[in-house]
């Protein structure tokens, strides 16, 4: 059984917004949220269970919904994610994601904890030994870039060498984001 899961973990997020609105909310509203945060199947699955089954909302005389929480909440971590997450911020590529100060806050924040492994034990037989350059304050302010780009649906202007050939440039519209494990690369897609 696996103890993060990306899917259920974007259920989780889902739910957790619906019920963080904390005002009544049609079935349509409630559909644009997972529309939104979910996969475009989310809505079969999560909007009955939420309305039906689970309880976490009441429903009002008009066709809305209410969460039932008075209070806010704070999802809380277990040990064992905790020592999870200051193992993963032990990974140079969390650099990419997270400023230095966001990272320094997590490190502060797990200091009573040990990490889950050390990533000196993980060996990949066939992987890659060179990688990218995560550390280089260049690669880390080009990677936000696209980054950016990817989460504003923005296009960008790219120059890229291609080993012996030629630069490419031109506009592009980033797509997607991909990590090579065996290669230690990123790759970006674009249109």
């Amino acid at each position: 059984m696996e103890i993060f899961n990306e899917i259920y973990g974007m259920y989780y997020r889902v739910i957790l917004e619906i019920l963080a609105q904390k005002r009544p909310m049609s079935k349509g509203e409630m559909a644009e949220i997972v529309r939104e945060l979910g996969f475009d199947e989310s809505g079969l699955h999560l909007l009955p269970q939420l309305t039906e089954q689970w309880h976490l909302l009441e429903e009002r005389g008009d066709g809305m919904f209410a969460p039932v929480l008075r209070h806010d909440w704070i999802p809380v971590q277990g040990v064992l994610e905790k020592r999870w997450l200051k193992t993963v911020l032990r990974d140079a590529r969390m650099g990419l994601f997270l400023t230095d100060d966001e990272i320094a806050g997590l490190e502060r924040e797990l200091a009573d904890y040990e990490p889950l492994f050390d990533l000196d034990a993980i060996w990949c037989f066939d992987g890659f030994q060179g990688g990218d350059m995560y550390l280089e304050p260049g690669y880390r302010t080009r990677f936000g870039m696209i980054l950016r780009a990817l989460e504003e649906k923005c296009e960008l202007e790219l120059v890229y060498q291609v080993r012996d050939q030629k630069a490419l440039t031109g506009t592009f519209l980033p797509v997607r984001l991909e990590f090579s494990q065996k290669n230690d690369k990123f790759r970006l897609l674009c249109f």
